[in-house]
């Protein structure tokens, strides 16, 4: 479906993957600019002079480095501005741990405190207003790109609000609603090596696999 959309221009395919536990690039912009152009320069590499023009044939090292926000984002821009011959399909995992790494230094302390809300669930993870801006960042980032003709992009990310309103007017898969049955099956392997025999097991495995809400670590 993918071949058919692209129309005959090349299909390009990327995926990132945002762990708010890591390092920098883990959970930025930058990270996400520079993952989805290692993967798709790696094998074109004769696209890098049309990502990076301004590096080819100058002094080495560049006077200012290479990845910068503005450089990879003229980068990648410059790749889907060339000749229009080039689709991308890219799948980001975890935006909900994606934050604001190049403008932190923006925000004052009391930008970081975590504000807990008593509810269950993602809520009751707290958050911050850096962690909220970061999230109406990327919502941002992922509808402009959306917009364009030549992407397709498929993300996943907990069921926060600022994300169920971004993304509102979009297909959606409720990843939960499809994995109980999966992660009972799980719970009762595991159950089964470690207490055989126990009584109701049935029953456990699917009150755990009802509470963990899709999520396989928590069960």
């Amino acid at each position: 479906e993918l071949e058919e959309w692209a129309q005959g221009r090349e299909l390009l395919m990327a995926s990132v993957f945002l762990f708010e536990g890591g390092s920098h690039i883990q959970k930025s912009r930058e990270g996400i600019l520079r993952s989805i152009l290692y993967q798709i320069l790696t094998p074109r590499r004769d696209l890098i002079s049309v990502a990076f023009p301004s590096f080819f044939g100058c002094e080495w090292p560049p006077p200012t480095p290479f990845n910068t926000i503005i450089n990879l984002s003229q980068a990648f821009y410059s790749l889907f501005a060339h000749e229009g011959k080039l689709n991308l399909c890219f799948f980001i995992d975890g935006l909900d741990e994606y934050r604001i790494m190049d403008r932190k230094d923006y925000y004052k302390e009391e930008d970081f405190a975590l504000v807990y809300d008593g509810e269950e669930g993602d809520a009751g993870l707290g958050s911050s207003k850096w962690i909220q801006e970061s999230h109406m960042d990327i919502a941002r980032l992922i509808n402009e790109l959306g917009s364009k003709d030549n992407f397709k992009i498929c993300v996943s990310s907990r069921e926060l609000p600022v994300f169920e309103k971004a993304f509102a007017g979009h297909g959606r898969l409720q990843v939960h609603e499809h994995s109980e049955t999966s992660i009972a099956q799980y719970c009762a392997g595991r159950l089964e090596e470690a207490v055989p025999g126990l009584p109701n097991m049935a029953a456990l495995c699917r009150e755990i696999a009802q509470k963990s809400s899709g999520d396989v670590l928590w069960a």
